[in-house]
């Protein structure tokens, strides 16, 4: 079971889907986590921050990736839009 603070990444983009556990509940007997990406991440949209209610099943447990990592997927984003971004999750996902 997670808990709240824990580092975590989304399953289906585990190259740029990576943040922290902010809350936890139950719906309909299962538990939900409300999942907040890390800051330092760009968005496709400036001033978007992505945060949403996922199961368990959809998260892992991660470390936090260092600020080089960041900042080159940062400047791949900027550069090619979300495109870049959803690129760099079917790679690392497939290796």
């Amino acid at each position: 079971m997670l808990a709240r603070g824990d580092y975590v990444r989304l399953k289906m983009a585990p190259a740029t889907r990576m943040g922290t556990i902010e809350n936890i509940k139950i719906e309909r007997g299962k538990l939900r986590y409300q999942f907040r990406q890390d800051r330092r991440f760009r968005e496709a949209l400036p001033g978007v921050t992505f945060e949403t209610w996922v199961p368990e099943s959809v998260l892992e447990p991660s470390e936090p990736p260092c600020d080089d990592y960041v900042r080159a997927l940062n400047k791949l984003i900027q550069r090619s839009g979300s495109g870049v971004a959803n690129w760099v999750a079917r790679v690392t996902k497939s290796a």
